[in-house]
């Protein structure tokens, strides 16, 4: 790697096109119809750590992720307690 000079400073670090990803998973559940939220709904659902959510859908905070997709979080929260409920016998 070439030193780093006024002239020639690093490439920054390329990120993964986030949105695209997202845009994806929803043309793969529903075709063209699919929407951005309908592929970050199913990455949450999908246990995907809320972090990696935030970062793909573009958002500041994590915060803004939960209170966006509400919806997502009360399905999770009811999986969670079926879950509990299997469990427990």
């Amino acid at each position: 790697m070439p030193p780093v000079t006024a002239h020639r400073a690093p490439e920054p670090v390329k990120r993964q096109p986030t949105l695209a990803l997202a845009d994806d998973l929803a043309q793969h559940e529903h075709g063209a119809l699919g929407t951005r939220r309908t592929g970050i709904t199913h990455l949450l659902e999908a246990a995907v750590p809320l972090k990696v959510v935030q970062e793909i859908a573009g958002h500041r905070s994590a915060r803004t992720t939960i209170e966006t997709y509400a919806h997502a979080t009360e399905t999770m929260q009811r999986q969670a307690i079926e879950a509990m409920d299997r469990a427990l016998g």
